[in-house]
């Protein structure tokens, strides 16, 4: 009897510790994948803070559901070509019109930029007109990985 209960203990603090690391034991039945989310970051610095992510397929409006770092994605997600999606954090309310679903198989660094805004996202004739911007970069397991910038302009 005390075995069955060490064993019990046992599988019951693997199971937390699984859980609190933000990898889940078992995804929900209407999920098939998750997408990662590396860090938020603003000018260059992480931001910490508890996060919400929608997806925009068609006409319907889906919360995602967070476990940790990572995304848990509706099975319909696999059936678009693009979603949009809405990111908030803290102030920031961060709207990606056409993410291809391609782009949920790698992990993510979700991040906005003030003034001066970084040469690599912004063209020097168009600094002038901007008030800020915000992007993705996908992070693949090897490879280069690319970057979804949105510009706000004044």
């Amino acid at each position: 009897m005390m075995r069955i209960w060490k064993l019990a203990g046992l599988t019951l603090c693997v199971a937390v510790i699984g859980s609190a690391n933000g990898y889940p034991l078992q995804l929900p039945a209407d999920s098939v994948d998750a997408v990662r989310i590396l860090k938020f970051e603003v000018d260059g610095k992480k931001v910490d803070g508890r996060f919400k992510l929608l997806l925009y397929i068609g006409k319907d409006v889906i919360t995602a559901k967070v476990q940790g770092k990572r995304i848990l994605l509706p099975s319909r997600v696999k059936e678009q070509a693009n979603v949009g999606v809405r990111f908030i954090c803290r102030k920031y309310d961060l709207f990606f019109d056409q993410v291809a679903v391609s782009s949920f198989k790698v992990d993510w660094i979700i991040g906005v930029d003030h003034r001066p805004f970084k040469h690599e996202y912004v063209e020097p004739e168009a600094v002038d007109q901007l008030r800020l911007l915000y992007y993705i970069s996908f992070v693949p397991k090897d490879g280069d990985g690319t970057r979804l910038v949105v510009k706000v302009f004044k």
